[in-house]
């Protein structure tokens, strides 16, 4: 793992980039964001702090990202996983590892379930 540490107002994804790595935030906050098709309204998707991760969808479906992420002040602190590490960490199977813990986290989450 690496740490990060990003100033607030920084944009640290951008949306069609590719992604390699899955980040765990230490502590701060990021806003998820996406622009409409004329880059003028932003749209806020959701709101991430401590314990919560993003850049899972790059490394499960191997495609570019989906959202923007931006820190909100003052500062975010992360560690940066990637997908070389993870495979040679938990195997070939980190695919299905990282699934199970979307699941559990979700259902955990929910009022309903």
């Amino acid at each position: 793992m690496i740490k990060c540490t990003f100033k607030g107002g920084e944009i640290i994804v951008y949306k069609n980039d590719v992604g390699d790595s899955i980040y765990i935030i230490k502590s701060g906050e990021v806003q998820c964001f996406d622009k409409d098709s004329n880059n003028n309204k932003i749209q806020k998707i959701r709101h991430l702090q401590a314990r919560d991760y993003f850049g899972e969808g790059s490394i499960l479906f191997d495609i570019k990202r989906t959202i923007n992420i931006k820190v909100l002040e003052p500062s975010l602190v992360c560690y940066q996983i990637s997908k070389f590490n993870l495979e040679n960490i938990l195997g070939s199977g980190y695919k299905q590892l990282i699934i199970d813990s979307i699941c559990k986290n979700a259902f955990s989450k929910s009022k309903y379930l």
